[in-house]
């Protein structure tokens, strides 16, 4: 008899297959990241199409098989809205779901259920804070951080991972985390950092990402915060973040918008 697993999962991406079926991607509490075959999920008569979508957080009943689990039974335990009226959700969701689901792939453990859940939280709960680029990037650069750090990846922030000194001069970012000019010279550099932006690398990698909300963020710091985590996120995954476009994409229509308004 095939032992069938029941437990909590979110919906990371879907594509379709053949005229009716799904290969959904679930992001598990107890299994880490499976593909499940839902067959005749799109069809209209489908109970549990509503149920299986992104963003949604779903108790599932799954069925191992040769190729793919198979769902049983899938029941809505909270939806979390990302689909707001400007696409702003959205456009921070799809970013948040593809880093998961390329962090995760290494993983069989599940350790990132936790940590997706404490952000869509932290979302729902400091949506109106959201509203200016530099927010949405330190909110992103919190995420990258701790999936770093989840990963055994986390670089090296509270002084140069050199010499382990934290002497004034200047900063470069490099593989390992932060480093002086004079202890790597130009090998492997993202590039020279800014006073500011080390000190808010500082805050980002050792505050929980709400009480980073309580501070002010230029959209100079903001950005070379977030543009240093992607190098160090790229610079260990070796995969490119896509939907980074479609982020870009939706605040410029977030700005177009309120110039119209005004």
């Amino acid at each position: 008899m095939i032992n069938k697993i029941k437990t909590l999962a979110y919906v990371i991406r879907k594509r379709n297959q053949g005229e009716s079926s799904r290969v959904i991607t679930l992001l598990t509490k107890e299994e880490g990241l499976v593909d499940v075959l839902v067959r005749g999920i799109r069809k209209p008569t489908y109970r549990y199409a509503g149920v299986m979508e992104p963003f949604n957080l779903t108790g599932v009943v799954l069925r191992p098989s040769q190729v793919y689990y198979m769902l049983d039974e899938a029941t809505l335990v909270k939806s979390y809205g990302m689909l707001d009226d400007r696409l702003r959700g959205v456009g921070l969701g799809n970013v948040m779901l593809e880093v998961v689901n390329q962090a995760a792939r290494d993983d069989d453990a599940g350790k990132y259920f936790d940590l997706l859940n404490d952000y869509l939280l932290a979302y729902e709960n400091n949506q109106s804070d959201l509203d200016h680029r530099a927010s949405i990037l330190i909110f992103l650069s919190s995420f990258m951080m701790s999936v770093l750090a989840l990963a055994g990846r986390m670089p090296i922030v509270d002084g140069c991972w050199v010499c382990g000194l934290d002497r004034c001069g200047e900063w470069q970012a490099t593989v390992g985390g932060l480093s002086h000019r004079s202890c790597l010279g130009n090998n492997m550099v993202c590039h020279s950092i800014s006073n500011g932006a080390v000190e808010g690398l500082r805050v980002v990698s050792s505050q929980a990402c709400g009480q980073l909300f309580e501070q002010s963020w230029s959209d100079k710091q903001a950005k070379e915060i977030f543009t240093i985590i992607l190098f160090w996120y790229h610079a260990f995954y070796e995969r490119q973040v896509k939907s980074l476009d479609f982020l870009d994409e939706v605040y410029r229509d977030m700005m177009s918008g309120r110039g119209e308004e005004k």
